[in-house]
């Protein structure tokens, strides 16, 4: 059996991709069911330190090198028939779902490491913004009008 550059990227494509999905499913049913029964203080603090210890190289293979190994295995698939279309489905589906909101929205936020005294006087409200998760509890970002 012949071993080829296109055989190895793939590989690690699927094994990144299946480390990426098995992180948001262990996520899903372990973390989220435990933070929805915190104070919305302890939520915060929790989600504070779980956004500064997930920011590490291990993380960062699975997260990025997933899409990416993907990519480069679509690239050099191309022209290949059913399976390239195959891999670029694979390669849209992580971009299209967890990849870009957890790009966009769950990076960690300046704001809220402020002290809750004065994230409660910010004219704001977070759980009106479009992009909202109205499962989280977040009442302590929205202030009395």
């Amino acid at each position: 059996m012949e071993i080829s550059i296109k055989s190895v990227t793939l590989f690690f494509a699927v094994v990144l991709t299946g480390l990426s999905a098995g992180l948001f499913y262990a996520w899903m049913v372990s973390v989220i069911p435990g933070t929805r029964k915190l104070t919305d203080l302890t939520y915060m603090e929790s989600m504070q330190s779980i956004n500064r210890e997930i920011l590490n190289p291990a993380f960062f293979l699975i997260f990025f090198g997933s899409p990416i190994s993907l990519a480069i295995s679509t690239f050099q698939h191309v022209n290949t028939g059913l399976t390239f279309w195959l891999i670029l489905a694979a390669t849209a589906a992580p971009f299209l779902s967890p990849f870009l909101p957890s790009s966009l929205l769950s990076l960690p936020s300046p704001l809220l490491s402020l002290p809750s005294s004065l994230l409660s006087s910010l004219p704001l409200s977070f759980t009106s913004l479009p992009l909202s998760f109205p499962s989280l509890p977040l009442s302590f970002l929205t202030t009395a009008a």
